[in-house]
């Protein structure tokens, strides 16, 4: 039996990267998740990473840097050696702050009307996906689509890395809701976050999909 490649799996708990394992696993990989409590188990375990997953960022609201062993890791070591080597990346949520960072952009800046709610539920808002773009061909189609709202941070084209193509905007704000790589087989980070049932229209599920394909066949 071929031996499963690895998607490693990045988040702020084990909780915050249940719903992200779940899907990866569905479709046929095994994740290693990566959190503050997990980091310093994990180097012996990611000699067969094929993929990354970044579900979390380099920022708060405050702009502050997040000074815990594990987003010194991404940023110091994991995210740029699997972008060397051409590793599919999929950054989710504020992930794409990082993924940003990484790649010669600036840091977030504090936005309005992106937050969740007092309650804790997701807000919602409307984006426009460009069409002809890697998102638009993976999630079947480009043009307005309603996703919901998490963050309290975001970026324009000010901060956005030089490498990096904008494929999808808040219609309101032009907050910059997702980002590939034209340089990289795969890497595209997203604003939003797919994996939380029923907040987005379920083709978004096929990022993940891709992701996995990719990753199997590295």
């Amino acid at each position: 039996m071929t031996e499963l490649s690895k998607i490693a799996i990045t988040a702020d708990s084990q909780q915050d990267g249940d719903l992200l394992r779940d899907l990866v696993h569905g479709y046929g990989e095994d994740p290693v998740m990566i959190t503050p409590d997990t980091i310093r188990h994990t180097n012996d375990r990611m000699g067969n990473i094929s993929g990354l997953i970044i579900a979390n960022g380099t920022q708060d609201a405050n702009q502050n840097v997040n000074s815990s062993a594990l987003m010194r890791d991404v940023i110091s070591r994991l995210l740029p050696t699997v972008l060397d080597f051409d590793l599919p990346v999929l950054a989710v949520g504020s992930g794409i702050h990082t993924l940003n960072v990484v790649m010669g952009g600036r840091p977030a800046r504090p936005i309005h009307g992106h937050g969740p709610l007092e309650s804790g539920k997701s807000e919602f808002h409307h984006i426009f996906i460009t069409p002809g773009s890697r998102l638009a061909s993976l999630v079947g189609a480009g043009g307005l689509v309603r996703v919901n709202s998490r963050h309290l941070i975001g970026i324009k084209h000010a901060q956005k890395g030089p490498n990096l193509l904008a494929s999808a905007y808040g219609l309101e704000d032009g907050v910059i809701e997702a980002v590939e790589s034209p340089d990289h087989t795969f890497v595209i980070g997203i604003q939003f976050q797919p994996e939380r049932p029923r907040e987005v229209p379920p083709h978004f599920d096929r990022l993940f999909e891709a992701l996995v394909d990719h990753a199997k066949a590295k």
